[in-house]
């Protein structure tokens, strides 16, 4: 998956809110460090982008 920046963003959802987290850089998927419905703490890493 190729992202520029600002072009993908995961979601983040509770049971009040869904927010959407624009990528710091542009780049490609290299990792998804997460599986789907996990619970990451605030700053947490989901995933990492290549320049």
């Amino acid at each position: 998956m190729r992202s520029r920046k600002a072009n993908w963003s995961p979601r983040s959802e509770t049971d009040k809110a869904v927010v959407e987290i624009e990528a710091p850089v542009s780049g490609t998927l290299a990792a998804i460090d997460q599986p789907v419905g996990a619970v990451v703490p605030m700053g947490g890493r989901i995933g990492g982008i290549k320049k």
